[in-house]
């Protein structure tokens, strides 16, 4: 499992911050049914964090090589 945490980056807004945390969210939502992807679990609005798992189908391919 791994959680991300996002900081505050200063080069940005914090809407900026919050419109790429919520693209992100959707981003590995949208491709987390693939079997060599990591697996959404869920999410975080404060702290804002994204909660995943490794799914074992890429835990099986990257501990081949």
């Amino acid at each position: 499992m791994a959680i991300k945490q996002l900081v505050d980056d200063q080069h940005i807004s914090l809407e900026e911050s919050k419109i790429r945390f919520e693209q992100e969210i959707s981003i590995i939502w949208g491709i987390s049914s693939h079997p060599n992807t990591l697996i959404f679990v869920g999410y975080s609005e404060n702290p804002p964090s994204i909660i995943t798992k490794v799914s074992f189908f890429s835990f099986l391919f990257f501990s081949l090589f």
